[in-house]
């Protein structure tokens, strides 16, 4: 991604036009500040954290645990991944805590996420503040799976968002800085 985003710099700065600046994009490909920059707008994400320590991990799952921030299943998720790679659910204290210790030993940044139980994903792809394509995306039928991403079988389908739904991505693309923008959120 580094070197992706040093080729669109060089790019910028030759003057050659760019879609979304180099910066909207770097904050677009950063699923954890996605999330921050998504909450100080007041727009609702799966409660989340991250933990940093391999050595502390055990006691930051029990602390969690004990303030009722964690339930299982959880969700892992890197902070950096396309296509639901990266992407895993944990079904109890013990896999979270060798997962996420065995993800800080090898220096990958992740994400301990809320999950939330559904089965539909929505995608507004907005050029500006117009809706270039929508599409829901269900659960592969044929695998058992909790991701909805196309790439892993799911079935897709045309969709209509919303006004309000609408409303919600021109604010995102405000907020991100981006002319071009896929929003995905899931369906509950």
């Amino acid at each position: 991604l580094e070197v992706k985003l040093s080729m669109l710099a060089r790019m910028a700065a030759s003057r050659a036009k760019l879609l979304n600046s180099v910066e909207s994009m770097e904050l677009c490909n950063d699923k954890l500040m996605s999330q921050v920059k998504l909450n100080s707008a007041s727009i609702r994400t799966p409660y989340s954290f991250t933990m940093q320590n391999p050595e502390d991990v055990e006691k930051i799952v029990a602390y969690m645990e004990e303030a009722g921030k964690l339930k299982y299943p959880t969700i892992v998720k890197t902070l950096r991944g396309t296509h639901g790679i990266g992407v895993m659910k944990v079904d109890s204290r013990s896999s979270l805590v060798s997962v996420s210790q065995m993800l800080l030993k090898e220096g990958i940044e992740f994400m301990v996420q809320e999950f939330i139980k559904h089965e539909q994903s929505a995608r507004i792809i907005m050029i500006g503040k117009n809706v270039l394509a929508a599409n829901l995306r269900g659960q592969a039928k044929e695998k058992d799976e909790f991701r909805t991403n196309s790439h892993l079988g799911s079935e897709t389908e045309q969709y209509h968002p919303s006004p309000k739904e609408i409303e919600l991505g021109e604010k995102i693309v405000e907020l991100f800085g981006c002319e071009f923008c896929a929003i995905d959120y899931i369906m509950v």
